[in-house]
């Protein structure tokens, strides 16, 4: 189960969305005639939720949500980032709105990120001697 999710994770949404993500901007936004100047800020806020991380550790070891303090987190933050790219690729938005929908995106690969890495350190607790193989795992 643990291996199951840190694979979906990190091949999936690290791995796949983040490349996925920093390769369709671009296109997507000069599609709309953006300026290099609008790009990088609409660029700079999707990227935000990055620097937020310390506040969603905070929230999830706090709050627990639906009874879980990870997992339900990072289902929620994965099923908000999938909507997004819905709305993103059904409809027609302003750049501004579409700048929106990109945070809420980096919002789930930050919060998977951070949830995963709080998931593997705490067993890392639990089974000291597996450390180096889980983190040489994880990083390579």
């Amino acid at each position: 189960e643990f291996t199951i999710m840190m694979a979906s994770a990190y091949f999936g949404v690290k791995g796949a969305l983040y490349s996925f993500n920093g390769l369709v901007m671009l296109p997507y936004y000069k599609s709309m005639g953006v300026s290099g100047t609008d790009y990088q800020l609409y660029g700079s806020i999707s990227r935000a939720p990055f620097s937020m991380k310390a506040l969603f550790g905070a929230v999830s070891d706090s709050v627990p949500f639906l009874g879980y303090h990870k997992a339900s987190y990072i289902i929620a933050s994965s099923v908000l980032g999938s909507l997004a790219y819905m709305v993103l690729g059904s409809f027609h938005v302003s750049a501004a709105v579409a700048a929106m929908f990109f945070f809420l995106v980096g919002i789930e690969l930050s919060v998977v990120d951070l949830l995963c890495e709080g998931k593997y350190a705490e067993l890392m607790g639990e089974k000291p001697e597996t450390g180096s193989t889980l983190v040489t795992w994880v990083w390579a």
